[in-house]
């Protein structure tokens, strides 16, 4: 009897466990889309008033950006550039 109440708390601990370790992921999923958000509104910007070349405007973002949400557009620009031949940003 006691044993198959140890393993009744003990399933109810590793699934609030398993739970607060998914919600502590999401949490940082959704603060990196928070960022990937702000910071493709400020590329949105460096565009449209500087009229800036799009590898110029995301690596200008990037550096901007902080964490890896900035280091993501900073890649993305610094490869746009290779791709096209030049050094970098």
């Amino acid at each position: 009897m006691w044993i198959k109440l140890l393993g009744i708390c003990l399933v109810c601990v590793s699934c609030a466990g398993i739970g607060g370790g998914e919600a502590l992921r999401l949490i940082g999923r959704r603060r990196f889309l928070e960022e990937v958000k702000r910071i493709a509104a400020g590329l949105q910007g460096e565009i449209g008033y500087t009229q800036a070349v799009l590898p110029l405007a995301l690596c200008r973002a990037g550096a901007r950006g902080d964490g890896k949400a900035g280091k993501l557009f900073l890649v993305a620009g610094e490869r746009f550039w290779k791709s096209r031949g030049f050094v970098r940003c």
